[in-house]
């Protein structure tokens, strides 16, 4: 004997919902075209400051960071981040 009791049950509302949000949003998405070109009339200056911020973080912030975890004990960096965490509750 079969359970039609399954097979008639409706699809819940959230479901149908979440279903149309999907199908909404991915027919809002476009496909890249070949050969497209955007025209950006600052990329001169992006890309200078791009590789100025890739040279101080390899240069400078990366040996920082590494220094930091050496030179500090996990118990300190574990507080000092709860710290700089709670500093930021009241904009929450």
């Amino acid at each position: 004997m079969r359970n039609t009791r399954l097979m008639q049950r409706p699809i819940p509302l959230y479901r149908l919902a979440l279903l149309l949000v999907t199908f909404a949003v991915a027919a809002c998405a476009e496909l890249p075209r070949e050969g497209r070109v955007i025209a950006d009339p600052n990329e001169d200056i992006n890309r200078s400051i791009h590789a100025f911020n890739k040279a101080v973080d390899t240069a400078v912030l990366k040996p920082a960071s590494e220094l930091y975890v050496a030179a500090t004990p996990e118990l300190f960096r574990y507080l000092l981040a709860n710290g700089v965490s709670n500093l930021g509750l009241p904009v929450d």
